[in-house]
């Protein structure tokens, strides 16, 4: 979308400052005025994994968040396609994320939360296209990392669509940091997902609370201006408009050392369930979110 299509959005939309990357200052009318879902043809791939409850608190939950230890120690990786994600202001920015999501228990209140990868839609995986998702991710508290992101389907890498998706077809995901592999997922959609088939050991990621720690730092790094747990209480899978529902059979998932990530520390047990679904997104899993308690300013 150019600026010319978003000049009904309001003439205060300086393209300097945060609208440099969002497109949209806060409060605007600029700010999602759009009708369409915030993600079309998402295609979502979930499995769930056993882990260890050390190794979720030590690499996946957002701190001072702690894990939920009367949960199994359940990590679930969400990878997905967005080939329309659309920003805050209307742009349309093709992107690919691979997520990790825990259970965690805040003073009683059972939610997920996690971090994630992502990366520019293939077959370019340009990063400037959806740049805005890392100023974003910290102002909403789900924090992002840029990854090379590789989604494969049946052998041929996916140009950032994979919403052709049909049983028996298979899915390889792969995830390189700084030219290293990191991250392998390898899956074989199965039959359809249905309200007949037997519920799942575990919800999908968004069938509960989803929770994250926005914290933004003082101009010397000294402390935080804010910091915060945040939440949102739209229930994403209900929200979304379903297209396609597959169970999904796993066949291998594999972390390898890194710089930053030791993702490796991941252990890796009996896999627990898994699917690959094909939705609509409204953008109001993120625009409504709240402030669920203040934090302290200092560590």
């Amino acid at each position: 979308m150019s600026r010319i299509d978003r000049a009904d959005y309001g003439t205060d939309q300086n393209p300097a400052g945060v609208s440099n990357v969002l497109g949209a200052r806060p409060g605007t009318a600029a700010m999602h005025g759009y009708d369409a879902p915030q993600h079309s043809n998402m295609t979502r791939l979930q499995l769930t994994f056993e882990t260890t409850h050390t190794a979720l608190q030590k690499l996946i939950a957002p701190p001072p968040l702690e894990v939920d230890l009367d949960a199994p120690a359940y990590c679930t990786i969400m990878a997905f396609t967005s080939p329309h994600f659309r920003g805050r202001d209307g742009r349309v920015a093709p992107y690919t994320g691979f997520s990790f999501w825990s259970s965690v228990d805040h003073r009683g209140t059972k939610a997920q939360a996690g971090w994630e990868f992502v990366d520019g839609a293939a077959p370019a995986h340009d990063k400037t296209v959806p740049e805005m998702l890392i100023f974003s991710g910290q102002v909403y508290g789900m924090l992002k990392k840029f990854g090379d992101i590789r989604f494969y389907l049946n052998g041929s890498e996916v140009a950032g669509d994979l919403s052709s998706v049909e049983e028996g077809d298979d899915v390889l995901i792969t995830v390189d940091r700084k030219s290293h592999r990191i991250a392998s997922l390898r899956v074989q959609v199965a039959g359809p997902l249905n309200a007949a088939a037997p519920e799942d050991e575990t919800k999908l990621v968004g069938a509960v609370p989803v929770m994250a720690v926005r914290e933004i730092p003082t101009v010397d790094y000294k402390g935080f201006v804010d910091r915060s747990i945040v939440s949102t209480d739209v229930n994403a899978n209900k929200g979304q408009l379903l297209k396609k529902q597959f169970v999904a059979k796993p066949l291998h998932l594999e972390f390898w050392p890194s710089e930053a990530e030791s993702l490796d520390d991941l252990d890796v047990g009996r896999f627990v369930s898994a699917s690959l679904i094909v939705a609509d997104v409204a953008h109001e899993t993120i625009s409504t979110m709240f402030v669920v308690e203040s934090l302290p300013l200092t560590i």
